[in-house]
């Protein structure tokens, strides 16, 4: 299978069309309008990725992942556009974040942990 490279026309064109669409989401458009105008450009980008993707010889897993790592990305964002503009919640402060999360808690089992040795326990965080 040989590999079909781009032409130089092609990868202008998707330049001015990326650098206008930028231009509209930053000026022109905010609130629920940009959230969906956001994630349908992703989407957008994405599927011309896989279809890019699927066309490549060499290092096909490699960019495979990337676009799946950029999938999972654009899935929280619409997640958290659903929670923002749908369901009007605020989606912060959340479990990672929360105060009375087990990481920050503070209780007294917690100053004596057998890790930490005492000495270190002491000691002022700078």
């Amino acid at each position: 299978m040989r590999t079909v490279e781009p032409s130089t026309n092609h990868l202008w064109a998707f330049l001015a069309l990326a650098l206008a669409g930028a231009a509209i989401y930053f000026l022109a458009i905010d609130g629920t309008a940009a959230a969906i105008y956001w994630d349908v450009c992703v989407a957008a980008m994405l599927g011309y990725g896989f279809v890019v993707v699927s066309r490549l010889e060499r290092h096909r897993g490699a960019w495979t992942v990337v676009l799946l790592g950029q999938a999972c990305f654009l899935i929280g964002d619409v997640c958290f556009a659903v929670l923002e503009h749908v369901f009007h919640s605020d989606a912060y402060p959340n479990i990672a974040t929360s105060s009375t999360s087990r990481a920050t808690r503070s209780s007294p089992s917690a100053s004596r942990c057998c890790c930490v040795p005492a000495a270190r326990r002491a000691m002022p965080v700078v």
